[in-house]
């Protein structure tokens, strides 16, 4: 470690080489991480669906709920089922273990459902793969011209195809409105007039509404594909559509029936604010993406939205996970901004020189000598022993002269070393000392006061 240092304050610019390129580093990297505004500590989980309209609770538990729940018992990693049977829907939560691949789980879910013995006209599946947290974009459709029913089929037949493009978006859901149907109102005296059931209006309806395939007809070098155009457009086509023919005359439709505009059995309103009954739309995230580039992604998607809406339908957001987001980013970045400057203003400040931790006339050497032996070395019964003092240093630099004087073998140096033997003072290692008496500390031996020193 003490060479890591050393390295880094000899090597200045390397040092702050490393230092940018780091902090570079850490600002792209800072800009990419998936951040998300509350965590997603939810189950592994998957929702199964079954639609059977028309059907009471009780037989929609024991015609579908137990079926699919029996082939569900046999799977690997469940933990828990849950499920609830409702007037002709039955949803069924399957949670597994924790570290259970999701992919894997929904695929497992999917290959028992369609082992189960369901009624012919039940529509089991799977629930999106988003979690509890997944509402990431929220919106309302308003319009002060066109009704509620027609923004809610705007809202499922275009907005709703166009914001699943977006990548990292699982799923729309749409609330507020209602479903938009073409109804058939039947006058039950006409149907017993004409001798005439309810089942043979719904199958000559349900037949007339579809397109057939009529081969192709050759004609020299080419074909012509054969269609039947049966698709109902408007309301004008239901009411033509033949329902039977008595004494050759046929019946129709409007004959019997009334036919007009609707929207299905309402459950729920939606209001916010000052308005009673609106259209809203909620964009689900897929589990484990990143919840900033989906928002940026829907923006962008809604650009190009806005010019497929109809003259009088405005779009108009009101929750946006990227709000949250952005302010949980900025408090984390000020923190952080904070420290950093709180940590070079502490390091500036106690290793300047002229700071708490710098003697203004030291020079860098001692400087240096003094960090590197900061700590005292402990000797035989765990007495300290001061550092050198400078009377000891100042008394072996004059003797590296006599021992160079006396490798020579002059008399020079004999002299001098019998000249000055009665002025030198012996070293610390040389003072007669009885067992257990401490050492004395640096200064102890200074020559102004000559205590517990002995000349030779």
């Amino acid at each position: 470690m003490t060479r890591v240092i050393a390295f880094a304050l000899h090597q200045r610019f390397i040092t702050l080489a490393l230092a940018l390129l780091l902090t570079a580093g850490g600002i792209a990297a800072f800009s990419r991480l998936p951040i998300e505004a509350y965590p997603d500590v939810a189950d592994i989980e998957v929702d199964v669906i079954t639609l059977w309209p028309g059907h009471a609770a009780e037989e929609v538990e024991r015609y579908i709920t137990i079926q699919i729940e029996k082939e569900l018992n046999g799977i690997a990693n469940v933990t828990f089922l849950r499920s609830f049977s409702n007037f002709g829907l039955s949803n069924i939560r399957v949670l597994f273990a924790d570290g259970t691949d999701n992919y894997w789980a929904r695929q497992q879910v999917q290959e028992r459902i369609a082992q189960a013995e369901l009624p012919a006209d039940a529509k089991p599946g799977l629930g999106p793969l988003a979690s509890v947290i997944g509402e990431v974009y929220r919106y309302t459709l308003e319009s002060k011209t066109m009704p509620l029913v027609e923004l809610k089929a705007l809202e499922d037949w275009t907005l709703e195809r166009e914001f699943r493009k977006v990548p990292g978006v699982v799923d729309v859901v749409s609330w507020g409105g209602g479903i938009k149907q073409y109804q058939v109102t039947v006058d039950p005296g006409r149907l017993r007039a004409y001798n005439l059931t309810l089942k043979q209006v719904f199958d000559a309806i349900t037949a007339s509404n579809a397109n057939a395939g009529g081969s192709y007809l050759r004609q020299g070098e080419y074909a012509l594909m054969v269609r039947g155009i049966g698709l109902i457009q408007s309301l004008r086509d239901v009411e033509e559509i033949v329902v039977a023919a008595q004494k050759g005359t046929p019946v129709r439709v409007r004959d019997i029936a009334t036919v007009g505009i609707g929207h299905a059995i309402r459950f729920g309103v939606l209001g916010r604010d000052h308005d009673d009954d609106l259209v809203q739309g909620i964009v689900l995230m897929r589990k484990g993406e990143n919840p900033g580039a989906v928002i940026d992604g829907v923006r962008k998607k809604i650009a190009g939205v806005q010019q497929l809406l109809p003259p009088g339908v405005t779009m108009r957001p009101y929750y946006s996970r990227d709000v949250l987001v952005r302010t949980t980013v900025t408090t984390v970045l000020r923190n952080l901004v904070e420290g950093a400057i709180l940590v070079v203003l502490l390091l500036t400040l106690f290793l300047h020189p002229h700071g708490p931790a710098g003697d203004p006339g030291e020079s860098p050497v001692a400087r240096r000598d003094r960090l590197r032996h900061h700590r005292r070395r402990r000797g035989h019964h765990d007495r300290e022993h001061p550092p050198p003092s400078r009377r000891e240093e100042g008394d072996r630099s004059s003797r590296r002269p006599r021992s160079a004087a006396r490798r020579h073998g002059g008399r020079a140096a004999a002299h001098v070393r019998r000249a000055d033997h009665h002025d030198r003072v012996r070293a610390d290692p040389h003072v007669p000392a009885h067992r257990g008496q401490a050492v004395p500390p640096d200064g102890g031996h200074d020559l102004a006061g000559g205590r517990g020193l002995a000349r030779p």
